[in-house]
C-alpha cells in the first residue's frame, strides 16, 4: 500500500503532519521528496513529485512494465500512421 503524508524532520525524527492509519510500531519505508513540490523551484516540473514512486517495485516488474509500455508505444505509432494515411487519401482524392 502507498500512502503520501507530509512530515517535518525535527531532532532526527520524521513527525507526520497528518495521522496515518497504521498500528503502533508498524515499520514503513519512506521515500523523501525534498523540497516538497509546493515549494520546489520554478524550473522543476510536476513530475518532480513522482520521484521515488517506483522504488518499491522489483526489477522484474519494472522490466515487464517497460515492455508493456514499449508495446503500447508501437501500437499507438501504428494507429497514428494508419490515420495519417487515411487522412492523406481523403484529402488527395
Amino acid at each position: 500500500m502507498v500512502v503520501t503524508l507530509k512530515a517535518i524532520y525535527q531532532d532526527g525524527v520524521f513527525k507526520p503532519l497528518d495521522t496515518p492509519d497504521l498500528p503502533n510500531n508498524q515499520e514503513v519505508e519512506l521515500a523523501i521528496i525534498w523540497p516538497p513540490p509546493s515549494s520546489a523551484s520554478e524550473d522543476s516540473t510536476p513530475l518532480t513529485a513522482l520521484r521515488g514512486i517506483w522504488s518499491h517495485v522489483s526489477d522484474e516488474d519494472l522490466d515487464r512494465l517497460e515492455a508493456a509500455l514499449q508495446q503500447m508505444r508501437q501500437q499507438t505509432a501504428a494507429k497514428l500512421e494508419r490515420l495519417i494515411d487515411e487522412l492523406d487519401e481523403t484529402y488527395h482524392e
